[in-house]
C-alpha cells in the first residue's frame, strides 16, 4: 500500500521582520509561518508588539 506524504502549505508567512519606532526595536527579526488549517494566537506582555506584529 503507498503512502501519500502531503507538504504543508503555508497560508502566511513572516520572514524576519524587523520594525523599529522612535529609535526602539518593536519587532527585531520575527519569523513564522502559518499552514492552511492552522490556527495561531499572539500572548505576551503590554507593550511586547502584538498589535505591530
Amino acid at each position: 500500500m503507498a503512502t501519500m506524504t502531503h507538504e504543508p502549505q503555508a497560508a502566511l508567512e513572516v520572514d524576519r521582520v524587523t520594525l523599529e519606532l522612535g529609535g526602539r526595536a518593536i519587532l527585531n527579526d520575527a519569523s513564522f509561518t502559518v499552514n492552511t488549517g492552522e490556527f495561531i494566537g499572539v500572548l505576551g506582555p503590554n507593550g511586547a508588539g502584538k498589535t505591530t506584529l
